[in-house]
């Protein structure tokens, strides 16, 4: 081999130095793509997208709540968003649909002011007759119009209010625009026209609607009204004394002829003397015998006076065109006062017949016989024989409320003071009986050897109310004592009333068994309050069972008898 056998060539050489310096550039190769990945992945995390929102040139109002949409997909200006080609779209109610192909960029992509449109659309009014004006308002909108038909528009979607002004009345409709179309609104009232006459001619009146008080008018016959809204009206006419009100239906589409007739009634008074002076509704119009001429349909009060003689006074009610004639007789002035105190006397809130009897028989001699004062007596003394016997009636129920009030105080005064007297219920019976037989048969209670009660003292005779005391001697108090207390009295004849009260105790049975007293803790009310283990129901059938024992015992030895 030679020498330069073992010299390495040039190309070996920068094998050599490649194959040393491979795992660097395979490090190279592998991070360039990392960190540029990386790189990407931190700068995608801050891509946003961010704008303001505005129709036409003012702030989004906070009511107006839009749908934002990327890509078709609900969005939230802010978040992240991927890079590229984008479509931004929003919506909302009443406002023209928004849409934007936008190029999203790394970092913060701020699109600025985003100015929406309202949605418009137009308004046509129709309205026959023609009014004065048209106005049209509505959310930052009014514009008004003397044609008819009206167009306004393009306005912006929504509720409007159209007021139509007719001179005499006003109507109001609502009407809802909406996008892109033509909303038709039509005002056609029904109105119709008025020819006023009234026979006869020249009288004044007054025209009033009765759905609206606005609406009104006044003049003299004959007159016109054209473009009246149909319906109800109050009409008032006046000619001379006579007034004249009448309710009027105002027809739709015609012209309504109303004619006001006044139509006058008279009055021819006579009087037996002649000479009577009249007076009518308070004013003096002639003497007797006269004719009152023109005079108004209705209600009228003539009063006649002559000396000597008790005035009349005469309610008149006269129909239209009437023709009425007075004819009457004055009567004496002594008859009349008595006739008159007599009346006044047996009316009121206290009637006196006593005085209005004497009084009635001073007019029957001043006027014998006479139909009245007859027939008043006879009323009279019927309703005197009434009061009398209501008094009487009153003055029985009053003795009676006396007894029973006697009764509650002589048996609350006997009880009072009586230990555990607020435990026990009081009692109060009816029986149909004399006073005399409800102590007798107490009495055979009390003397009966299986009756269970006994009498402890006698009731003092001299007394309007009986008190009187019972203790009970057998089986039903084996557990117990009772004692009880009466009071009784003769309410009315044959009705005696009772109240009773019944001092009921548990106790120990052996002592009772044996005639032991215990000492009074031994001793437990037969009451709710005091109930030492036993049962709401056993307590309550006690304290209802031995009153109603004792009343049935009664009611026996009463029916007994």
């Amino acid at each position: 081999m030679s020498e330069t056998d073992d010299i390495p060539t040039i190309t070996e050489v920068k094998r050599s130095k490649f194959i040393a310096l491979l795992p660097l550039w395979i490090w190279l190769l592998l991070a360039i793509p990392l960190g540029a990945y990386d790189i990407h992945r931190r700068l995608a995390a801050t891509t946003t997208i961010g704008f303001l929102l505005g129709i036409e040139g003012k702030p989004l109002p906070r009511s107006v709540i839009p749908s934002v949409k990327l890509d078709g997909k609900p969005f939230v200006p802010g978040r992240t968003v991927r890079l590229g080609k984008r479509e931004l779209s929003i919506e909302a109610p009443s406002l023209e649909p928004f849409r934007r192909q936008i190029s999203i960029g790394y970092g913060s992509n701020h699109l600025g002011l985003i100015n929406l449109e309202r949605s418009k659309g137009t308004l046509m009014v129709i309205a026959n007759p023609a009014p004065r004006e048209i106005m049209t308002t509505g959310d930052g909108f009014r514009q008004t119009s003397t044609n008819a038909p009206s167009e306004f528009g393009p306005v912006p979607v929504g509720s409007y209010t159209v007021t139509a002004d007719f001179g005499r009345f006003q109507i109001k409709k609502s009407a809802e625009v909406r996008r892109n179309r033509e909303t038709r609104l039509e005002i056609m009232p029904e109105v119709g026209s008025l020819m006023l006459q009234s026979d006869p001619p020249n009288a004044t009146f007054t025209l009033r609607s009765r759905n609206d008080s606005s609406i009104m008018e006044a003049g003299s016959t004959p007159a016109e009204f054209h473009a009246l809204p149909a319906g109800p009206y109050a009409l008032g006419g006046l000619h001379g004394k006579l007034v004249q009100n009448r309710d009027l239906e105002l027809q739709a589409g015609v012209t309504n002829q109303v004619t006001i007739v006044f139509e006058y009634a008279d009055i021819t008074i006579r009087t037996t003397p002649e000479g009577a002076t009249v007076r009518q509704d308070g004013r003096e119009v002639g003497r007797t015998p006269i004719t009152l001429n023109e005079l108004n349909p209705g209600q009228h009060t003539l009063r006649l006076e002559h000396p000597g003689y008790v005035p009349l006074t005469i309610p008149v009610t006269l129909a239209n065109r009437a023709s009425a004639v007075i004819t009457t007789n004055f009567v004496s002035a002594q008859y009349a006062p008595a006739m008159l105190r007599a009346r006044r006397l047996s009316s009121g809130f206290r009637p006196d017949y006593i005085a209005a009897l004497a009084a009635l028989e001073e007019a029957l001699e001043a006027k014998p016989g006479d139909t009245d004062a007859t027939e008043l007596k006879a009323q009279l003394e019927n309703a005197h024989r009434v009061e009398m016997a209501k008094a009487a009636e009153e003055k029985q129920r009053e003795a009676i409320e006396t007894r029973k009030r006697q009764l509650a105080d002589a048996f609350n005064q006997a009880t009072s003071s009586m230990q555990d007297n607020r435990l026990f219920e009081a009692h109060r019976w009816t029986f149909q009986a004399k006073e005399a037989e409800v102590l007798a048969a107490l009495q055979r209670i009390s003397t009966e050897r299986d009756s269970g009660w006994k009498l402890t003292g006698q009731p003092n005779a001299r007394q309007a109310v009986r008190v009187l005391n019972m203790e009970a001697t057998r089986s039903v108090l084996e557990s117990g004592k009772c004692n009880a207390a009466f009071a009784l009295t003769e309410t009315s004849p044959g009705e005696v009333e009772i109240i009773a009260k019944f001092f009921d105790y548990y106790g120990s049975k052996i002592a009772n068994l044996l005639g032991i007293s215990s000492s009074s803790s031994d001793w437990v009310p037969v009451h709710p309050s005091q109930s030492r283990g036993r049962s709401r129901e056993e307590i309550e059938k006690r304290r209802q069972t031995v009153p109603l024992s004792f009343k049935n015992k009664l009611l026996e030895e009463l029916q007994s008898q």
